[in-house]
């Protein structure tokens, strides 16, 4: 058979009618593979067209056209790529270039599908796809039948863009948009009239009658219709429009001392101090807040001192330190919260907290001192001494002492009567077997 076809296959024999016929027969006979594989091979993709003017290259493509002549043919399509337009009957005028283009339309005419799958499974007929993939919303779709183009991505004109289409272009007129996209363009409404001058008003100066003119703020008419002031301590929040103001309290004040040698800092700060409070030193909202004629006072922290009326020389320092003293002197409250509920006088608090036993508790009250802790108190070195004037009898371990316990490793001495010039009652020796051994 291959021996035979080949003796056929002359440049004579290819120029006649019977070529043809030979060609399209084999071409219906053969099926699956699409054309022959051996050397002298016929081709069933119409290489330069059949009798219908189709072309098609590629294996399967056209391999359905209908072009028997029995009425009903397939005329004047273009099918390039490996299955383009495999399943096209009696569809005219398409051109699929792509593999597997227009795989699924049968029977549509004047179709254009480019690139690989496109229109793969569109059915109609005059339908214009450009993608490379089987999408049915292809980068570039179009609609011959209704001059329509739609790109279903970015657009963009790096040229000049004419839209002739949207009613009458012309120089000056802009391009609107409905409601539904459509647009369309529009001329801009006429200028109806040119400004002849500028008059300045109430407040105001400048204008003029040609050229370039400008309008400012006339600031000795502006200033001048506030009407109203507001007094020391306080400053302008709002001007009404009658000139009259609002007034507000400072936050900051007293910054380098009043005429009483008091300074200020925070809002509420010495807000109610006279002039028969001096030389007092407030820093912290609300610091010293009542103080209104006590002198020498030192709060810091935020309502340090908030509660203090005529007390003097006092020293409160952190946050709420102090609060509820009202008339005492001479305190010394050190921490958050410290002595927050002393009322009295002449008392050191030092503690982080509003406890009535801070860690440290201490009396001021010439011929009462004293210093108490209120917790352990530990020492690694050699000596602490405690001396306290007191003439009175006593003897053995903690007549003079109740309570004391000691925890350090060096030598303890308490005696009355200052140091040397007292009875030593007790003491530890530096080589004592356990804390507070005491020995008399």
């Amino acid at each position: 058979m291959k021996e035979t076809v080949k003796s056929y296959l002359t440049n004579e024999w290819k120029n006649t009618e019977s070529y043809t016929q030979v060609k399209e027969e084999i071409k219906r006979e053969i099926t699956g593979s699409g054309n022959i594989t051996a050397e002298g091979q016929i081709s069933i993709m119409g290489v330069e067209g059949d009798s219908n003017e189709n072309t098609y290259y590629g294996t399967g493509a056209g391999a359905n056209l209908d072009i028997d002549g029995s009425g009903d043919d397939a005329w004047y399509n273009t099918f390039l790529g490996y299955g383009a337009g495999i399943n096209t009957t009696v569809g005219d005028s398409n051109t699929f270039v792509g593999s597997a283009a227009g795989f699924s339309n049968t029977t549509g005419s004047g179709n254009v599908f480019i690139g690989n799958n496109a229109g793969l499974n569109e059915t109609g007929s005059n339908k214009l796809y450009i993608d490379n993939s089987s999408t049915s919303s292809p980068l570039i779709y179009g609609d011959f039948s209704a001059n329509s183009l739609k790109v279903n991505g970015s657009f963009e004109v790096t040229g000049t863009l004419a839209l002739p289409g949207a009613g009458t272009p012309g120089a000056g007129k802009v391009l609107i948009s409905d409601a539904s996209g459509n647009a369309a363009w529009q001329a801009l409404p006429a200028e109806t009239g040119d400004i002849s001058s500028v008059t300045a008003g109430t407040g105001l100066t400048g204008g003029g009658t040609s050229g370039d003119v400008t309008l400012n703020v006339d600031t000795t008419s502006i200033q001048g219709r506030v009407s109203d002031t507001c007094s020391a301590g306080s400053s302008i929040r709002q001007i009404n429009q009658n000139g009259t103001v609002i007034c507000e309290t400072d936050d900051v004040h007293g910054e380098e001392g009043d005429a009483q040698g008091n300074t200020y800092f925070g809002k509420g700060a010495g807000t109610n101090l006279d002039v028969s409070g001096e030389d007092n030193a407030f820093f912290g909202s609300n610091a010293g807040f009542s103080t209104s004629s006590g002198d020498w006072n030192v709060f810091l922290g935020i309502a340090a001192g908030y509660s203090n009326t005529t007390g003097y020389s006092n020293t409160f320092l952190g946050n709420s330190a102090g609060y509820s003293n009202t008339t005492g002197s001479g305190n010394v409250f050190i921490g958050y919260g410290a002595g927050y509920n002393e009322t009295g006088s002449n008392r050191l608090y030092i503690d982080n907290s509003t406890t009535t036993t801070p860690l440290i508790y201490g009396d001021f009250t010439d011929g009462s001192e004293m210093v108490q802790i209120n917790g352990t108190l530990d020492t690694a070195g050699n000596m602490i001494t405690v001396n306290k004037a007191d003439t009175s009898a006593g003897t053995g371990a903690g007549t003079k002492a109740p309570g004391m316990s000691w925890a350090g490793t060096g030598r303890l001495n308490i005696g009355w009567g200052g140091k040397g010039g007292g009875n030593l009652i007790a003491y530890s020796k530096g080589h004592a077997t356990r804390p507070g051994e005491f020995f008399f």
